[in-house]
């Protein structure tokens, strides 16, 4: 399992606008994140994207066998919505 984009922005829309919104607190990564697309290629920083897009790690987690953690960004962060991530439940539930 890797990062993952929040299952109600699984649009290229809504998922770029939560990007470009989240900017301001990339800023320090900044130059470090462009210096790595321009190493990709716009072709393959747009390829992984899409990949993003279609995963849906929800769907593997109930398949999972051992205790799993499962992390989300601050709630103050537009990519992780303040409910948790979708598919996950605290322990002793």
């Amino acid at each position: 399992m890797s990062p993952t984009i929040d299952p109600s922005a699984r649009d290229r829309r809504v998922a770029l606008a939560r990007w470009v919104r989240e900017l301001p607190h990339e800023l320090p990564m900044l130059p470090f994140m462009l210096r790595d697309y321009a190493r990709a290629g716009i072709r393959r920083a747009m390829h992984t994207f899409e990949l993003a897009l279609a995963d849906e790690p929800e769907a593997r987690l109930p398949l999972m066998t051992m205790p799993t953690l499962v992390t989300c960004a601050a709630s103050s962060t537009p990519s992780c919505p303040s409910s948790g991530p979708a598919g996950t439940r605290r322990k002793g539930e």
